[in-house]
């Protein structure tokens, strides 16, 4: 197999009424607000992507861009955590004890 190096993560921003909100849900998301979407590969701390519809007040962009970067960190830290899991799991069931 080839060796991962990274993983591509992305998180979802909205602002409704003044407040930045992670990973809004329907309700949140039919407030009809700005929503901002951020890929982003953490270990090369490399921003792919960032998509915002519509006009978002400049004020808020630095902490919409924070809140985003920081769920993609968290998501990282998850993702890498079920991979490592995942493998540890597959290793054992074929009589390995270290990955």
């Amino acid at each position: 197999g080839l060796p991962i190096r990274d993983f591509l993560v992305a998180c979802g921003v909205g602002y409704i009424d003044g407040h930045t909100l992670m990973d809004i849900n329907g309700l949140e998301d039919s407030a009809r607000g700005p929503d901002l979407c951020l890929a982003y590969m953490p270990n090369s701390e490399k921003l792919i992507t960032a998509h915002l519809e519509p006009k978002l007040p400049l004020e808020a962009l630095a902490p919409a861009m924070d809140l985003g970067l920081g769920g993609c960190k968290e998501l990282y830290k998850l993702l890498q955590a079920a991979v490592l899991e995942h493998c540890s799991d597959l290793a054992a069931a074929r009589g390995q004890t270290s990955i």
